[in-house]
């Protein structure tokens, strides 16, 4: 097995849209050095469940953990801005992710597609959703969560990758996972914009399974728009 791992940097494009980019970045983009620091984390606390998602502010200088009770631990610049801890929930929170705006906010998503939002983050659709209404068939349970760059919309996936809802200015592009595929979805990133060669991919989200495959979705005409990387 070989590993290629590609330099990354942040962009500026325009009026402040920042991406991420490896090589053969295009003309007049301003590279901008992003501080990566540790500003505190849960190391020898008990908790009474586990850490299952983190999100960064929209400054990188600090972060939210989330619990699978729906508990939020804030550090950094990291507002707390609410929690599910201590509520009764249908089924346990499985992500996160937070608002790009500077009033900070976040959601917070359950395996069954509910979705709790707090500061400025807005409520737009989730569940409960158990079956699929178009195969009549239970759906597996959700795991996955990513919100646009505009904070207007989001998606979120199933744990068998079988299911993708978008809300808001989330763009449905399909399905990057593979039915054949064993390990479970895990995560979901999403795209502003990618630079590759020549070809720019405006929007779409990268994938990730449990055993660290990742699938590429993007929004050229399929069956084009997914890759296995």
């Amino acid at each position: 097995m070989r590993l290629i791992r590609a330099a990354m940097a942040t962009m500026v494009l325009g009026a402040g849209a920042a991406v991420a980019t490896g090589a053969g970045m295009p003309a007049g983009a301003v590279v901008v050095p992003t501080p990566v620091a540790c500003y505190g984390s849960l190391r020898g606390h008990t908790l009474a469940q586990p850490i299952v998602g983190i999100a960064a502010t929209p400054t990188t200088l600090g972060y939210w953990l989330v619990a699978s009770d729906g508990g939020i631990f804030a550090f950094g610049d990291a507002t707390f801005h609410g929690s599910m801890g201590g509520r009764p929930l249908a089924q346990p929170i499985v992500a996160m992710a937070a608002t790009p705006t500077g009033g900070g906010g976040y959601w917070l998503l359950a395996a069954d597609a509910g979705i709790f939002a707090f500061g400025d983050a807005p409520y737009l659709g989730g569940g409960p959703i158990l079956m699929d209404p178009y195969a009549a068939q239970p759906i597996t349970g959700f795991s996955a969560f990513a919100a646009t760059s505009t904070g207007a919309g989001y998606s979120m996936a199933s744990a068998n990758g079988a299911f993708v809802l978008t809300f808001g200015d989330a763009q449905y592009l399909g399905l990057g996972y593979l039915a054949g595929d064993q390990s479970p979805l895990v995560g979901m990133t999403s795209i502003t914009a990618v630079h590759a060669g020549s070809t720019v991919f405006t929007s779409g989200f990268w994938e990730a399974l449990g055993d660290g495959v990742v699938f590429a979705v993007h929004d050229s005409p399929p069956p084009t728009n997914a890759q296995t990387c």
